[in-house]
């Protein structure tokens, strides 16, 4: 909760927040509603990887 209140804070002057860190992912859940987008490693990462497989396992 205390990294989500942060959030909260920076959003204020943000275009958008990035956590770096797989940690802080939960409090992306939390901040929903503060109007940018908050980018998460883990979920950045997943998706990633998701589209970059996908072809090659639509192929084999």
């Amino acid at each position: 909760e205390g990294i989500a209140a942060r959030l909260r804070d920076v959003a204020m002057t943000a275009d958008v927040v990035v956590l770096a860190q797989a940690s802080m992912a939960p409090a992306a859940a939390i901040c929903g509603d503060i109007g940018v987008p908050v980018l998460s490693s883990p979920v950045t990462g997943f998706k990633a990887a998701i589209a970059d497989m996908v072809p090659e396992v639509l192929s084999a």
